[in-house]
C-alpha cells in the first residue's frame, strides 16, 4: 500500500493503509436499542478471591464492556458465569428472567450462553484437528442421523459459518494450527456461534491478531448485537473498550467499581474507577426498572 518514513507516519495513517479506513471509522457505530430486555442478570456473584459480590444486568442487543487493570477479575467473572470454574461460592444467574444453574460449560451452552476464552490456542481450539471438527464440536448431536453423523449436514453447516465470518481457509479439512491468528480466532467465534447463543461472553477476542482481522471481528460483534445477541466484552485495550461498548463495567481487585454509559465514559474516568481512586457503584434495581 505504500512506504513511509517513521517520523512522517502517524498511527492513524498506518491503520488507514492497513484496513482502508480512517482510525475513527475502525469501531462500528452502535445501533439504537429499543427497550431494555434483560438477557442476563447476575446477582451477588462470588468466586475465589477475584469475583467479589458482583451484580449487573446485560441487555439484549447490548455490548457491555468489562474493563480493569490486569488481574482485577475480568476473566474469572466470565468463567464463573459460564460454569468453567468450580469455586463459585454464592450468587445467582438468570437468563431472560429464568434462574439457571450453569455448573458446567455444557449446561451453559444448552441454556444459550457461549464463551470465547482468553487463551484461544490452549482453551479455545484443538489445534491438531480440522476447521470443521473444531467448529462443530459443541453441536455434533445436531448432525446425528440414527447412530451416525451426517457428514453432508455437518459440512454444510461449517461452510455457512466460514462464509458468514469470512474465514480464510483452503477447505474445511484444513488443520487449525495452519491458520493465521486472526482466522484461528474466527474459528473460535464460529464454534461459539454455531450453538446460536443468546448471550456471548468474549474474553480478549482480538488479542494477538492484525488490525484488519480486528476490524472484521468488531463488525461481527456489532452485527450480532444489532440482531439481539447480548455481548459481554472483555479487552485489556482501553480504546477498544471505549470504541465498542454501549456501557462499561469497571472492576478493581475483584470488586465492581461502577458501570458507565457510553456518553460519560472516558479513558480518565475508567482509569479512576479501575485504580480505585473513585467509585460509583450502580443502583442495579433502579437501572433494571428504567
Amino acid at each position: 500500500m505504500g512506504t513511509r518514513s517513521v517520523e512522517d507516519t502517524t498511527e492513524a495513517e498506518l491503520v488507514r493503509m492497513m484496513v482502508g479506513r480512517q482510525l475513527a471509522d475502525v469501531f462500528p457505530s452502535p445501533a439504537v436499542r429499543n427497550g431494555k430486555k434483560i438477557a442476563l442478570r447476575v446477582r451477588n456473584l462470588c468466586c475465589g478471591s477475584l469475583v467479589r459480590d458482583i451484580s449487573f444486568d446485560l441487555f439484549a442487543g447490548e455490548v457491555l464492556g468489562v474493563a480493569g487493570l490486569a488481574g482485577s477479575g475480568q476473566t474469572e467473572l466470565v468463567r464463573a458465569i459460564f460454569g468453567a470454574d468450580s469455586d463459585v461460592v454464592r450468587g445467582t444467574v438468570e437468563l431472560e428472567g429464568r434462574k439457571v444453574c450453569l455448573s458446567s460449560p455444557r449446561r451453559a451452552i444448552q441454556a444459550g450462553v457461549a464463551m470465547t476464552p482468553e487463551d484461544r490456542k490452549g482453551q479455545g481450539l484443538l489445534l491438531s484437528l480440522s476447521v470443521r471438527h473444531n467448529i462443530t464440536l459443541p453441536i455434533l448431536r445436531r448432525f446425528r442421523r440414527f447412530l451416525v453423523i451426517s457428514e453432508r449436514l455437518e459440512q454444510a453447516a461449517v461452510q455457512r459459518m466460514i462464509d458468514a465470518l469470512n474465514i480464510r481457509v483452503s477447505g474445511t479439512h484444513q488443520i487449525v494450527s495452519q491458520l493465521s491468528g486472526g482466522n484461528q480466532q474466527k474459528v473460535v467465534l464460529a464454534k461459539c456461534l454455531s450453538s446460536g447463543p443468546k448471550v456471548l461472553l468474549l474474553d480478549e477476542p482480538t488479542r494477538g491478531i492484525d488490525v484488519g482481522a480486528k476490524f472484521e471481528i468488531y463488525r461481527l460483534i456489532r452485527d450480532l448485537a444489532e440482531r439481539g445477541t447480548a455481548v459481554l466484552f472483555i479487552s485489556s485495550e482501553l480504546p477498544e473498550i471505549l470504541g465498542m461498548s454501549d456501557r462499561i463495567l469497571v472492576l478493581s481487585r475483584g470488586q465492581l467499581m461502577g458501570i458507565l454509559d457510553r456518553s460519560e465514559a472516558t479513558e480518565e474516568r475508567v482509569m479512576e474507577l479501575a485504580t480505585g481512586v473513585s467509585a460509583c457503584p450502580p443502583n442495579i434495581e433502579a437501572e433494571a426498572s428504567q
